[in-house]
């Protein structure tokens, strides 16, 4: 069964009040479109760049690789949220976790990064881009509905 998995990363991320909010690591949070005026500080803009589904009949699972761009005004920002995102889902490996609504995440593989790709210096966007990238994989959980 297929899942949002971008939707599913974001709700976990901006849930851990460890990581996200005023004076942590990622201080704007995770976001799935790039922010206008971000202002100081660093966010994650999240993207599914692959994965499959359904990858066995009895436990249908959706394997997404998401790639977590951490932006900010200084290198210093973005390096330091990247590395507690990375740090996070070490703690992740093999460990079911809620993720959003009706999603379990069951572990994280393949992290890659924090790897310094670029700098826009010369846009009018944040300066600095820190990547982390991970392959999740998510099933959906069937959720009770609430009788009258």
């Amino acid at each position: 069964m297929a899942v949002d998995a971008e939707g599913a990363v974001k709700d976990w991320l901006n849930s851990r009040n460890d990581l996200v909010g005023r004076s942590n690591a990622i201080p704007l949070g995770a976001h799935l479109t790039l922010l206008r005026s971000p202002g100081s500080g660093a966010y994650a803009y999240l993207q599914v760049i692959g994965g499959t589904r359904a990858l066995a009949a009895e436990r249908p699972v959706h394997a997404a690789r998401i790639s977590a761009q951490f932006r900010g005004t200084t290198r210093e920002t973005a390096m330091h949220a990247a590395v507690a995102y990375a740090t996070a889902l070490e703690a992740l490996d093999g460990v079911p976790t809620p993720m959003g609504p009706g999603v379990v995440c069951h572990t994280v593989a393949d992290v890659s990064g924090p790897l310094l790709p670029t700098d826009e210096h010369e846009s009018n966007r944040e300066r600095w881009v820190v990547v982390v990238d991970a392959d999740f994989y998510l099933q959906a959980v069937p959720t009770v509905a609430a009788t009258a």
